[in-house]
């Protein structure tokens, strides 16, 4: 997977879809409770978040080289995404 997006769109909507990510650690249950499930497709990169109880989603433009999933820390990648540099950043 690799994408170009805007530093601030990304930002804004790992915080949108990191509310639904679980405070308790249920990552024993899975991974994906702890993390943020990223899906790049032509043009757009969506995020997911999930507590079991709800399920957050939010998606911006971007340009995709190389359409693919992850499933990230939610924290990691909030913190790496608001520390990198520029207005601009590739994934």
């Amino acid at each position: 997977m690799k994408f170009t997006c805007s530093r601030e769109e990304l930002v804004h909507a790992i915080q949108i879809v990191q509310k639904a990510v679980s405070s308790k650690s249920n990552i024993s249950i899975s991974p994906v409770f702890g993390g943020i499930f990223i899906r790049a497709t032509e043009g757009s990169i969506e995020l997911q978040a999930t507590n079991i109880e709800i399920n957050i989603s939010a998606s911006l433009d971007a340009t995709v080289e190389e359409a693919g999933v992850a499933v990230l820390s939610a924290r990691f990648f909030s913190e790496i995404v608001r520390k990198m540099p520029g207005d601009v950043i590739t994934i």
